[in-house]
This record gives structure tokens, sequence and C-alpha cells, in this order.
């Protein structure tokens, strides 16, 4: 007599995996933007930009004071790192989690074998 456990094709659901690709395409586009405009702040921030003269190097003195810009750099970085590396993250928890579902369902036919 079926069951509910005799289903073994246990998938992810298409709305969660259709979100997760928009979340890659979003993620990839968020991730080349990044990228671009950490290459031009990089690129304004050159000390060519404000000469090595006395009042250059005062202003690069005071511009870098407490390292605000390069905190920015490294944390905006982790968390585009973080947000591109999420839907690959999910996938994996679902695939476990659809596995551990599988392997229950099968179980479960067993005992009531």
């Amino acid at each position: 007599m079926p069951n509910d456990f005799d289903r073994v094709d246990i998938d992810i659901d298409p709305a969660v995996a259709a979100e997760l690709s928009q979340w890659d395409r979003v993620a990839s586009d968020l991730h080349a933007m990044w990228k671009e405009k950490i290459a031009k702040i990089q690129q304004l921030n050159n000390p060519s930009t404000w000469g090595a003269d006395t009042p250059g190097l005062a202003f690069q003195a005071s511009y870098y004071q407490g390292g605000s810009l390069f905190q920015m750099i490294i944390n905006g970085g982790q968390i585009i790192a973080d947000v591109v590396a999420e839907p690959a993250r999910i996938r994996k928890a679902v695939a476990n989690s659809l596995t551990t579902d599988h392997d229950q369902g099968l179980m479960m036919n067993n005992l009531q074998a």
C-alpha cells in the first residue's frame, strides 16, 4: 500500500530555486559594482591626487586619520563577499535538509514494511 514516504523525488521548491537564482544575479551585479566603485575610490585616493608638498601631506594625514576609509573598504568587501556566498550556503543547507528528509522517508518505509 503506497504511503507519503514512497515519494523519492524530494527537491527544492521551484519558487525557492528561482529566488536563489535571482539572488545570484543581483549579488553578481552588486559585486561587480563594488569592485568598480572601490577601484575608482582607490584611484581618487592616490597620493598624487593631493601632492607631496606640505599642504598635500597635511591633507593626507588628516584624510586618513582614524582609518575609516580603509575600514569601509575592508568591511564593505566582507559584506559583499557574504552576500555573494549566501545563496550557495542556502542551497547546501536545503540539499542537506532534503537528503535528511529522503533518508527519513526510507527509514519509515523500512519500519512499515
